[in-house]
């Protein structure tokens, strides 16, 4: 027996668990100023420049053939953050050098993954980009744990799950049901 409702929706349809979670965090970043205003200060403290008000959607594809799990549009609607969560699966062809090149000067790379992947995800993400002969300025790994590099005046993040998520609890604690919300995530598989 599971131990929340996400956690057996998660078990349940299991061959796409990225994208369940993805789907559960973007309704909760569309619901939640408080979930909102915590992923922003997270983005900011580890170095990307993000607007204070960001409107969330899923799975915006783009001409490049590209479709990010989560896109953070400015009050203009222009992308300025792209989210993808990385748990269990590979890399696309298409990551990460079609998403740092959708995203304009000054917008934000974010990876999400589980704590366990981060040492390999990085240094992939770090592989391609600089096999297609861009260079990346890596920061230092941040308090929340995550990988941060500059790439073409973007930033290219790896955090955690867990990160993530206690990121967006932390403003949202007067909003008892979405705190409730946020917490069932960091059960499923260690996340």
């Amino acid at each position: 027996m599971t131990d929340s409702l996400f956690a057996h929706l998660a078990l349940t349809f299991q061959s796409h668990p990225e994208n369940l979670a993805t789907e559960a965090l973007g309704y909760i970043l569309r619901t939640s100023p408080g979930a909102r205003a915590g992923v922003a200060d997270l983005l900011r403290e580890v170095g990307c420049s993000v607007p204070d008000e960001l409107r969330w959607v899923n799975q915006v594809g783009g001409e490049d053939g590209a479709r990010p799990d989560l896109v953070g549009l400015d009050g203009a609607g222009k992308q300025v953050v792209l989210m993808e969560a990385k748990f269990w699966a590979g890399l696309t062809d298409k990551q990460p050098l079609a998403y740092l090149d959708r995203l304009p000067a000054g917008g934000a790379l974010v990876f999400v993954g589980p704590e366990g992947r981060s040492t390999l995800l990085w240094a992939e993400l770090r592989t391609r980009v600089v096999g297609a002969g861009r260079a990346v300025s890596e920061h230092a790994v941040s308090s929340h744990g995550a990988n941060v590099g500059v790439v073409d005046g973007k930033s290219m993040v790896l955090v955690s799950w867990r990160a993530l998520l206690a990121a967006a609890r932390i403003r949202a604690e007067g909003e008892v049901l979405v705190a409730a919300d946020i917490a069932q995530p960091l059960r499923p598989h260690g996340l």
